[in-house]
């Protein structure tokens, strides 16, 4: 993206990133409070209970995630425009953190079935989920960084993170809870 876009709009977008990045301050606390949980269950077998937990857990961090993510993106403009005084950065920044948001927030629930994939020692997941995104999300970014700027970046973002929540999600209940939504 740097390589794309001019200066002053990446500025814009690592702004954006900045703002978003907030939102890691809920999903990072809550992987590491059930992460470890995750492992002690996958090692003593218990299917049972880790998929409560994996319910339970998603759907707490969802519960929590989805609405401030929702509020960071429907109000990005008067966040920034009260942050940095600045109404034309505000203007020029707001539609970066909408899309940012919402794909941020798809990528925090996909902790879950991530966490669930370490715990089961089934990285390989990761070795076949990853190369697919990335062959997508490069010629992405430029397509769409070249198209429309730094919203076309963070356009990308966002298409990564449904295709990830949309194979990751169905990989992992697949292979390690079957039958749960898969």
């Amino acid at each position: 993206l740097s390589k794309i876009l001019g200066l002053e709009e990446f500025g814009h977008y690592m702004l954006a990133t900045v703002v978003v990045s907030a939102l890691y301050v809920l999903i990072t606390p809550m992987f590491n409070a059930v992460y470890p949980r995750f492992c002690a269950l996958a090692a003593t077998g218990n299917t049972l209970d880790m998929a409560d937990l994996y319910r339970l857990g998603t759907r707490l961090l969802g519960t929590i995630l989805f609405p401030v993510a929702m509020l960071l993106a429907v109000f990005a403009e008067d966040f920034v425009r009260v942050w940095t005084g600045n109404p034309d950065i505000a203007s020029s920044v707001a539609p970066v953190i909408t899309l940012l948001a919402i794909g941020s927030a798809l990528h925090g629930v996909m902790h879950f079935p991530y966490g669930l994939q370490l715990a089961y020692g089934m990285t390989r997941l990761l070795l076949v989920i990853y190369p697919i995104l990335i062959v997508v999300l490069v010629p992405l970014i430029v397509f769409l960084a070249l198209s429309y700027g730094a919203v076309g970046g963070a356009m990308a973002w966002l298409v990564l993170q449904v295709m990830y929540l949309a194979l990751g999600t169905w990989l992992t209940h697949r292979l390690l809870l079957k039958g749960l939504g898969g």
